[in-house]
């Protein structure tokens, strides 16, 4: 780990090449979005946008960044043919979206992400233009509370994109893990729910070191290496609902334990 003063100045540095990144996505997205306005759909301006604002996210903070690597340890392929998908991860640090999208890419996933998250300017307002799936929490429950009738309603939006083939990438966590060297947390129901219901498929993926690349209770970035895996899709047909859950926990388990870092432990 790199002394603290090197690591607010790389944070700093960073910092500012993200928010570039994000100002050129935004920007080229208004581009889009004005340019098609009058000859395509919202859903058509959207899957635009998002391709757009990941594809630039990997760029910057992936190929042309040069604290944090990732390596990819293993990869199957990313989408079965001719049914809905759903992408799940483990979920360690802040940057893990960003870090996740090189192993997605060229596909783009909606993604769920805290309703938050979409007021930050131009990376916000970027993921609100990619039509991403908004979770609009509230100050009830410790902060973990939602609002009237939004879950079903996000539910219901994530299952029309399943059924026009547009996949969806979420942290079944639902929160960052506290406890990074640890067993994976909890799944919330809600997405195997979804996906037994669509009978979508679900490709897990594994993610490491991403903990140390950006720590949970520090605001400055670090120098390291993120690890990837992405596994073989698995079915719902046969699948009671914490079955699937049991085997998705599973397969990024193994895949997670596999990495380089985590033989370390």
């Amino acid at each position: 780990m790199a002394s603290k003063n090197v690591r607010a100045i790389a944070t700093v540095l960073l910092g500012l090449w993200i928010l570039s990144s994000w100002i050129i996505a935004w920007t080229l997205q208004l581009i889009i979005i004005g340019t098609t306005y009058f000859f395509s759909s919202p859903r058509q301006r959207g899957n635009w946008c998002g391709w757009l604002f990941r594809t630039i996210n990997m760029i910057f903070i992936d190929y042309l960044n040069i604290f944090w690597k990732v390596v990819e340890v293993k990869r199957h392929p990313m989408k079965p043919s001719g049914r809905p998908v759903i992408y799940m991860f483990n979920h360690l640090s802040n940057c893990d979206p960003w870090l996740l999208i090189r192993a997605m890419w060229p596909i783009d996933c909606k993604w769920v992400c805290k309703g938050s998250l979409f007021k930050v300017p131009f990376g916000g307002w970027a993921l609100r233009n990619a039509n991403d799936i908004a979770v609009r929490f509230t100050a009830d429950k410790g902060g973990w509370g939602t609002e009237k009738g939004s879950v079903r309603q996000m539910m219901e939006y994530s299952a029309d994109l399943l059924r026009h083939q547009q996949a969806i990438a979420i942290f079944p966590e639902g929160v960052r893990n506290p406890h990074p060297d640890g067993p994976l947390g909890e799944f919330k129901d809600g997405y195997f729910a979804l996906a037994i219901q669509e009978k979508a498929d679900i490709v897990p993926i594994a993610i490491s070191g991403t903990d140390k690349l950006w720590p949970r209770s520090d605001w400055r970035f670090d120098f390291g290496n993120a690890y990837i895996s992405v596994g073989s899709a698995i079915s719902v047909e046969g699948h009671t609902l914490e079955s699937l859950k049991e085997a998705v926990f599973k397969a990024i388990t193994e895949m997670r334990e596999q990495h380089p870092d985590r033989k370390k432990l």
